[in-house]
């Protein structure tokens, strides 16, 4: 929850609401259908909506933190941890996204030409990250 619309710079990109709950909800409920066992939030601060994502996830029995940058994951995620990372904005389906990642590892790509467009950063010369990486078993997202 650190960046704003491009078109509204005053609202969080996470804040911006789909069919009645904020992009960073759904996104929640992506690492529930998942399986995470922790949900980390990069927030630049106790934003508002960060303490709706907790009651979500502590309402699902999972860990929930609140952090301002990726060197706080140095305490929170450790060496034998498997990890699930959600671009901010990013909207996928819980299923097709499971599906994707059956193997427990791997990047979700597009193809580079539409993925640059959306303003994903190019992995290699064919493709384009598609905002949703996996490592591991899937037990905590950030």
């Amino acid at each position: 929850m650190t960046s704003r619309a491009s078109d509204a710079p005053e609202t969080l990109l996470a804040a911006l609401s789909l069919a009645g709950a904020s992009l960073a909800e759904r996104q929640v409920e992506l690492a529930l259908a998942l399986g995470c066992e922790r949900i980390i939030c990069l927030a630049s601060g106790f934003e508002k909506g960060v303490s709706g994502l907790q009651r979500r996830a502590d309402a699902a029995g999972v860990k929930f933190n609140a952090v301002s940058g990726p060197r706080a994951l140095l305490g929170l995620v450790g060496a034998t941890d498997s990890l699930i990372a959600i671009a901010e904005g990013v909207l996928a389906d819980a299923d097709i996204a499971g599906a994707a990642l059956t193997d427990g590892e791997g990047v979700l790509v597009l193809p580079v030409e539409a993925g640059l467009a959306a303003g994903f950063e190019r992995i290699d010369l064919n493709h384009a990250w598609a905002g949703i990486l996996s490592m591991q078993d899937r037990k905590s997202v950030v």
